[in-house]
């Protein structure tokens, strides 16, 4: 089941559909662990414990950088950007077509 919390834009959902599974899971685990960190927890508290760029938040997950914004009344996240650091792409591909 989906967190209503949890909101993407357009190009973050096609991006997230296009990570390899197993690797997708984790990083819809981690989102999902994040908004309901967004809903227990006052918004105040938040900045302390989330990592802050320009634009909101950037969480990592196995080598995916997820960036998000907060709306700290309505206690939702809104995924942006979704980066595959270089290093894990390669292994992204590999899995993608089923190598070892």
């Amino acid at each position: 089941m989906r967190n209503p919390r949890l909101l993407y834009t357009r190009a973050a959902q096609t991006r997230l559909q296009r990570l390899p599974l197993e690797l997708r899971l984790h990083v819809e685990t981690h989102l999902e662990n994040l908004a309901l960190l967004a809903e227990a927890t006052l918004p105040e508290r938040l900045s302390e414990v989330l990592t802050r760029t320009e634009d909101g938040f950037v969480s990592e997950v196995r080598g995916v950088r997820v960036y998000f914004v907060m709306n700290a009344v309505a206690r939702t996240l809104l995924v942006y950007r979704l980066l595959l650091e270089p290093s894990h792409a390669w292994e992204a591909s590999r899995s993608a077509v089923g190598h070892e």
